[in-house]
């Protein structure tokens, strides 16, 4: 199933507007469906996404996921999918609202993840200036050389 939904990717991406997708994200989409797959019906083998018709399952599984940003991932590539096979629109129109749900709820987070958030939270205004400031010009005072090249 990985080799048809890759390949049905690809030919729905040389139809876009916005060109055909990158080898990187039609690889990250299969790999994506096929770990969402599994995580929704781990004792079927992935042959089909008959398991995405089962939308309230489908949300049920997605509040396991506690990343948003790998919720979203999920979601966009379990849509691609089912746009490429050709699924009722309704089903996808579902899935799309769904999406943009958690992309709302991501960018009303601040982009960090609960971990993230944690290490921060413990972070004072004063260690990050200073951490910055030897970053900049060392631990001894003395600048440092730009790696950048010009």
């Amino acid at each position: 199933m990985e080799h048809i939904i890759r390949e049905r990717i690809l030919a729905f991406g040389a139809k876009r507007k916005r060109g055909p997708y990158k080898d990187a994200t039609v690889k990250l989409y299969v790999t994506n469906i096929v770990n969402f797959q599994m995580m929704v019906q781990p004792d079927l083998p992935f042959d089909n996404l008959k398991w995405a018709h089962d939308v309230n399952n489908v949300k049920n599984q997605l509040t396991l996921v506690p990343n948003l940003q790998t919720k979203r991932n999920y979601l966009n590539a379990l849509i691609t999918s089912l746009q490429t096979m050709e699924e009722d629109q309704e089903l996808i129109q579902q899935y799309i609202v769904l999406r943009e749900f958690y992309s709302a709820e991501y960018d009303k987070s601040g982009y960090l993840t609960p971990n993230q958030q944690k290490i921060m939270d413990a972070l004072s205004k004063e260690d990050i200036v200073k951490f910055i400031e030897d970053e900049i010009t060392g631990s001894n005072g003395v600048k440092l050389q730009s790696n950048l090249k010009e």
